[in-house]
């Protein structure tokens, strides 16, 4: 395990945490029908919704100096 030592542990944890998922989703997905489903996604919707109403309270944290992607709600420097 002397390769262990040279990485870091986050690059060995992405790495392990990459090759679980894959092999996860892989098992998953093995023997199943995947529907294509067309239509409106509620969930969706909800989230559309929830951004839109922080993108509303927004202004209210702009004057603190702190911001927020309308897209993902990330919070951005400032």
């Amino acid at each position: 395990m002397a390769w262990c030592r040279r990485r870091s542990n986050k690059a060995v944890a992405t790495t392990v945490s990459e090759r679980l998922t894959g092999a996860l989703l892989d098992r998953l997905t093995h023997h199943v029908h995947i529907l294509a489903m067309n239509g409106e996604s509620y969930r969706l919707a909800q989230s559309t919704a929830r951004r839109r109403l922080a993108t509303k309270a927004a202004p209210t944290n702009a004057s603190a100096g702190i911001g927020s992607d309308p897209d993902t709600g990330e919070i951005l420097p400032g």
